[in-house]
């Protein structure tokens, strides 16, 4: 995920996230980035990424947060899986919302990879997005995490990438507000960590189908 963020004088800072997705028999393990920063006179410092753990069964509503790998000796909260997905890993953004708000401008096709562009008519801003670009792919196997399911089952295609753009232009202040695109992508990864794997096998070995994770 990438975020292109703008600082009070307009200037944009780039800050990249990269959140992992294991997903093993009917068990997810959402791994989420959260950063450590601080700011002087609204330029940002970035200090460190630190991890947060949510696991959960499928079709479960609720997972349980962890901290780190190493804990389990106790029953950490609640966390509702669908809020947690939509905050931390595509910050609110349901892609399916272009067949509801935006028009659909062309579509393209190379192989199995399908690219849609969808347009906002009355931009209000410079400020606010003026196009969103899906890339769907209908070879690859749709995981359980998405960034719109319900886009998905109409295109019968994982939607794997997604481009908001924002034009920029004059803000109301009289300053001018750069051109921006906000990109977030699904791929594969290469290597699991031994730890992570270890975890979610316990993980998995402690869960009761009646009340969840054990104590």
């Amino acid at each position: 995920m990438y975020y292109p963020a703008l600082t009070a004088d307009n200037k944009i800072i780039d800050l990249l996230d990269t959140a992992y997705i294991y997903e093993y028999k009917d068990f997810c393990l959402y791994q989420m980035p959260y950063h450590v920063q601080y700011n002087v006179n609204f330029e940002y410092s970035h200090e460190g990424t630190l991890y947060k753990y949510l696991f959960f069964k499928r079709g479960d509503s609720l997972g349980r947060m962890f901290d780190s790998t190493g804990e389990l000796g106790f029953k950490p909260p609640s966390y509702d899986v669908e809020v947690i997905a939509k905050q931390r890993l595509h910050k609110g953004t349901d892609f399916s919302i272009v067949l509801d708000s935006l028009e659909f401008v062309k579509a393209e096709q190379n192989g199995s990879i399908i690219r849609e562009a969808y347009f906002i008519q009355n931009n209000i801003g410079p400020q606010m997005m003026d196009s969103i670009i899906l890339y769907f792919d209908k070879k690859r196997q749709r995981s359980y995490f998405s960034f719109g399911k319900r886009i998905e089952a109409l295109k019968h295609a994982m939607l794997f990438r997604a481009e908001v753009h924002f034009n920029g232009g004059r803000a109301q202040d009289g300053g001018m507000v750069p051109r921006r695109i906000f990109e977030f992508e699904l791929f594969e990864i290469k290597a699991i960590k031994p730890d992570v794997v270890d975890f979610i096998h316990r993980l998995a070995n402690s869960y009761d189908s009646t009340a969840g994770l054990h104590k």
